[in-house]
């Protein structure tokens, strides 16, 4: 049996398919598109990007145990080089004097720096200079800067999209704005369990997809994704069904300068809210504003006014 008894080259033989299946996987099947022109690839289900790596091939094999918060910090806050030196400091795995005495390895102990302790592990990375040194290295400083909503230039329109996803079930949240910061529309939706990548890609399908029934354009497109936006400029391909989404996503971009460009989730409030309203309105489609839930209404005018949020951003020093 193949693939092309199933598949005329534009669309699926639904009754072919009934025959074999029953009629509501057919159904679900019927949703997705096959792109025939393009070469057919091997897609590594674990990744983003559909590529293997073995990032992802050892937490497929690997067991998990519990997290030491210690080891988390050693591996995500400092350079690469200082991560390897302190995964070392930790397990005594540094050979100094003690550590070598117990290995039966005999030397005159003494700290080369001040000649009167022995050389251990304590007194060179707590107590002495190295120690001293080490955290002049990793210190942190945190940096705060405003950021806020822009307004789109006339004539074009700002379409912000975002999504959430809470007890495995992800929804999201679109609105569409113009230059003068007057709403057309927002739109909530749950799209079910599918993953964050997934949810936000069909955040942004269906906000343009409205935007392509109703003639709206041209478009600013928004999203606090940065590997999305990623995704839909490189042209790359990716996991099923993901890679779909993403072809009816560039389909309905009404010009190469449509592309999605990211934007940090403090500027993109609004629909950051609207997207995790989960449980409280169900799907729905607005055009005013006096429609939407308070929160959201509130966030809106702030959005209007301008309004500045806070960012911090740590940066080493």
């Amino acid at each position: 049996m193949l693939l092309a008894e199933f598949y005329s080259g534009q669309d699926w033989n639904l009754q072919k398919l009934g025959e074999w299946v029953p009629e509501n996987i057919a159904k679900e099947i019927y949703q997705f598109h096959l792109y025939l022109a393009e070469k057919d690839r091997l897609v590594w289900l674990l990744s983003a990007l559909g590529d293997f790596t073995l990032k992802t091939a050892w937490e497929l094999v690997q067991q998990r145990r519990n997290v030491s918060k210690v080891d988390y910090m050693c591996w995500t806050s400092l350079l690469i080089k200082v991560s390897f030196l302190a995964w070392r400091v930790l397990r005594s795995a540094v050979p100094l004097d003690l550590a070598l005495h117990h290995w039966e390895v005999v030397l005159a102990s003494s700290y080369q720096c001040c000649r009167v302790e022995e050389e251990s592990i304590d007194h060179v990375f707590l107590h002495r200079l190295v120690a001293r040194w080490y955290i002049r290295q990793v210190s942190i400083t945190r940096r705060v800067f405003s950021i806020w909503w822009m307004k789109p230039l006339f004539p074009k329109m700002k379409l912000n999209t975002d999504a959430s996803k809470v007890n495995q079930q992800a929804s999201g949240g679109r609105l569409l704005r113009d230059h003068s910061r007057s709403l057309f529309f927002a739109f909530y939706k749950e799209f079910g369990n599918v993953d964050v990548l997934m949810a936000e890609a069909l955040a942004l399908l269906h906000g343009l997809h409205i935007c392509y029934e109703q003639g709206l354009a041209p478009l600013v497109l928004e999203v606090d994704s940065e590997v999305l936006v990623c995704l839909v400029e490189s042209q790359a391909g990716t996991k099923w069904p993901l890679c779909n989404v993403l072809h009816k996503i560039r389909s309905l971009m009404t010009s190469p300068n449509s592309s999605p460009r990211h934007i940090f989730r403090e500027a993109d409030s609004t629909a950051d809210k609207l997207g995790g309203l989960q449980g409280q309105e169900g799907n729905f489609i607005c055009t005013d504003i006096q429609e939407l839930p308070s929160l959201v209404q509130a966030l809106l005018r702030l959005d209007i006014a301008e309004f500045p949020f806070c960012r911090i951003q740590c940066v080493r020093d």
